[in-house]
């Protein structure tokens, strides 16, 4: 079925985890610095940007949002608890460390309740404990800490088998144009129909789609043709791989698409970008950059030597 743009397009959210750790594979400058995060949030505000991400592992993420934002009523904040310890087991002791590792959250985001609080560990959303989890995270939705909760995830699996079991609110997703696998087995649409707010993650690869080819490391040799083939149509196309990669995501059923930046300037260049309309045939185009190997997909699975 060929892409179109959709009659609602997904918002754009602020990712910040360069706030609090230098990341990214194009990331050259390291984490960004908290006058630059002020400049960052000052321009999200100015152009409409409602949700912001963090997690516990973010470093200082939150810590940095809780200074610059001040408890600022702005924002939607999503945050995402830490990897669940292996020597917490027992159910109630699982609920405690919920509750402990949201009020720090709060406290370092200096707010009284979040708009979520995601499951990051992929592998605790779908582990015996998950049960406990979710009925700690549901039990702070029941305190007023959290608005909606839910899970950061990666592929079909892992999303059935959570959607199966809980009832959950919000599901972060990796999709760009390399990675299509959510896309083309319909679970975007699965979980639109069952009312899940979704919000798309990794929508640039961590910055590789933007990247010269030739700057791409060595470990994306195999899929380095693409990569040219990808920045070949976008000058065909008239556009910069920024509004390529934008116009895709408009096409998705999704409802925030989590962008991240390490200056104001890039976002306001997204923010322009996102404006911008590529023509049906670009978009009938976009399948053909589909990778499926998930190593090159996947940045968990990169081996950059330290670059990550």
């Amino acid at each position: 079925m060929p892409l179109s743009p959709k009659e609602q397009t997904p918002e754009l959210g602020l990712g910040t985890v360069q706030f609090g750790l230098p990341y990214g594979v194009s990331n050259t400058v390291g984490q960004t610095p908290i006058s630059e995060a002020r400049d960052i949030l000052s321009a999200a505000k100015s152009h409409g940007v409602r949700y912001l991400d963090t997690a516990r592992a973010y470093g200082t993420s939150e810590e940095v949002l809780g200074e610059l934002t001040k408890g600022s009523e702005s924002f939607r904040i999503i945050t995402k608890l830490p990897p669940l310890p292996t020597n917490i087991q027992n159910e109630s002791e699982i609920r405690a460390w919920v509750k402990d590792n949201i009020n720090s959250s709060l406290a370092a985001l200096r707010i009284a309740s979040a708009y979520g609080v995601l499951i990051h560990n992929p592998l605790d959303a779908v582990s015996p404990f998950a049960k406990h989890i979710i009925a700690g995270l549901r039990e702070c939705v029941e305190l007023g800490l959290v608005s909606n909760i839910g899970v950061s995830i990666y592929d079909r699996e892992q999303i059935d088998r959570v959607t199966d079991s809980f009832r959950i609110d919000i599901v972060q997703v990796p999709v760009n144009i390399f990675d299509q696998r959510l896309l083309k087995d319909n679970t975007l649409y699965k979980l639109k129909s069952d009312g899940i707010e979704i919000h798309a993650r990794s929508i640039f690869l961590q910055g590789l789609l933007l990247m010269r080819p030739e700057d791409a490391p060595s470990y994306f040799d195999p899929i380095r043709a693409t990569l040219m083939s990808f920045h070949r149509s976008c000058e065909a196309w008239g556009v910069s791989p920024v509004v390529a990669g934008l116009n895709f995501v408009k096409t998705l059923p999704v409802d925030v698409a989590v962008i991240g930046v390490n200056t104001h300037l890039q976002l306001k260049e997204i923010m322009e970008s996102y404006e911008r309309e590529l023509s049906g045939q670009a978009l009938s185009d976009f399948g053909s950059f589909e990778i499926r190997d998930p190593n090159f997909v996947n940045p968990a699975l990169w081996r950059l030597g330290g670059r990550c």
